[in-house]
């Protein structure tokens, strides 16, 4: 859960490097382009870190952690995409938006995991 909660955070840090030259002027982006392109890098780290450990048959217990992570930061990355898209077309962020997108992400969070432990307990 640990490894899941730091790949997510390092959005932030893709987000602050690409900002960098958003603000240098290289790139002409918006705040939440650039969130949403730091969103869908930030998730496939792990992919290809597990298919560089399957091909040189890494011990499994690596394995299992990298691939526990990449399952818990591709779900999250999935539902901070969703939350995302509703604010495009949005000019500028309030603190009353933040919320909202705060509020979102967790209802759809917790909603997603509610249904998973429903259908686990059902199966």
């Amino acid at each position: 859960m640990i490894f899941a909660i730091v790949g997510t955070l390092s959005m932030f840090v893709v987000f602050a490097c690409i900002k960098v030259f958003a603000v240098a002027g290289y790139i002409s982006l918006s705040n939440l382009e650039i969130m949403v392109l730091g969103d869908l890098i930030s998730s496939t780290d792990p992919v290809a870190t597990l298919n560089v450990f399957g091909t040189l048959h890494a011990h499994p217990i690596p394995y299992t952690f990298v691939f526990g992570e990449s399952v818990l930061n591709d779900a999250v990355a999935i539902v901070l995409f969703q939350s995302l898209l509703k604010l495009y077309g949005v000019p500028e962020f309030t603190a009353e938006l933040i919320l909202k997108m705060v509020g979102f992400l967790f209802l759809n969070a917790f909603g997603s995991m509610l249904i998973g432990v429903k259908n686990a307990l059902i199966a």
